[in-house]
């Protein structure tokens, strides 16, 4: 058995691949954490947020495996790796600044007309809550529209170059070390957990810094600018797309001089027929419908309960803490996640 290295240990060949997992990852949950809040802030609906959550994972189960088996076909693992990231970091970055609708000014609900919502109690309030809820009646309906299906399209885009680098990630990683040194995957991997954990406070601070109060239609609203969130996102993928240029797929160069057979897309989908793959795919489904039914709402949750004056940092250290069992569990395993 090989003696486990430190996990502060300096390996310069494996520098890359920390870098890797601390940029991509971080980047990631710099934005995806108030994802639903920006969404809401742009006049979307729950069943609208909804319906961009539950088809971004459809894609994504389909553009995954046949990315990879294209990339592995023709042998460009290393040119999809760096495509990808640097598609998947365009297209968030087009989201975090997408032309948000018209606001139509004075055009209030009835119900609003002569009431100053604000000045009640705050149990009255609740009685005015879909009006929180669903922000879209400040919006012009036609432009509301527009909104939302950029972002459906967008989202799906995004889902597209986002599935594939996690497989080419791995794949790069593994190759790299080797049966063995395959117990240092998990040092590797829990750099992955470190990035979130840090870059999570950095865009929560920023976005903290944007909140402002307003009234509309005599409704007390906390209004975000989200636009420093995803700087933070665009400059940590800026270099996570630097460090991909320094992946080295060792079995492909080795493919290149031995003509092997060429993975075939089709296979992939028939493997997921059989039993023993297709019960593994069942349990990854059901993990994935908990999953999203917490995930997509989660900071929505924390802000309602934070009611007029929600504390965007407070809810990075929840973040932040989570990332930190993460990361301690990795460590002390120490092996691959799979």
């Amino acid at each position: 058995m090989k003696k486990p290295t430190s996990f502060w240990q300096i390996e310069p060949n494996l520098i890359r691949f920390k870098a890797f997992f601390f940029l991509y990852i971080g980047s990631i949950h710099s934005v995806s954490q108030f994802m639903s809040l920006y969404f809401k802030q742009l006049g979307l609906s729950p069943q609208q947020i909804g319906l961009i959550s539950g088809m971004r994972p459809i894609l994504g189960f389909v553009s995954a495996p046949l990315i990879g088996s294209l990339a592995d076909r023709y042998r460009i693992r290393r040119l999809c790796l760096m495509t990808t990231v640097i598609g998947f970091a365009t297209v968030i970055t087009s989201i975090g600044f997408i032309t948000p609708a018209s606001r139509i000014e004075g055009n209030c609900p009835t119900e609003l007309s002569s009431i100053n919502v604000s000045s009640l109690p705050a149990e009255q309030q609740k009685e005015y809550g879909k009006y929180f809820t669903n922000r879209g009646w400040m919006f012009a309906e036609g432009e509301l529209n527009r909104v939302f299906y950029t972002l459906v399209l967008l989202s799906l885009f995004a889902e597209i170059f986002m599935t594939p680098t996690g497989t080419m990630m791995d794949a790069g990683v593994l190759e790299e070390l080797g049966s063995e040194n395959m117990h240092k995957y998990g040092q590797q991997r829990a750099w992955g957990a470190i990035g979130p954990a840090i870059m999570a406070i950095f865009s929560g601070s920023a976005v903290n810094r944007t909140r402002r109060n307003t009234l509309i239609c005599g409704l007390p609203f906390v209004l975000i600018n989200y636009h420093p969130a995803f700087v933070i996102f665009a400059c940590g993928m800026v270099f996570c797309f630097i460090s991909s240029t320094f992946f080295q797929f060792n079995k492909q160069k080795e493919a290149y001089k031995v003509e092997l057979e060429k993975p075939n897309p089709l296979k992939v989908f028939k493997m997921f027929l059989t039993i023993h793959y297709g019960s593994w795919i069942l349990c990854i489904y059901l993990m994935g419908i908990c999953n999203g039914a917490i995930s997509g709402f989660l900071f929505w949750h924390l802000e309602n309960l934070a009611l007029d004056k929600p504390d965007m940092q407070y809810i990075n250290l929840i973040q932040s803490a989570k990332m930190k069992k993460k990361l301690k569990k990795e460590k002390l395993t120490n092996i691959p996640p799979f």
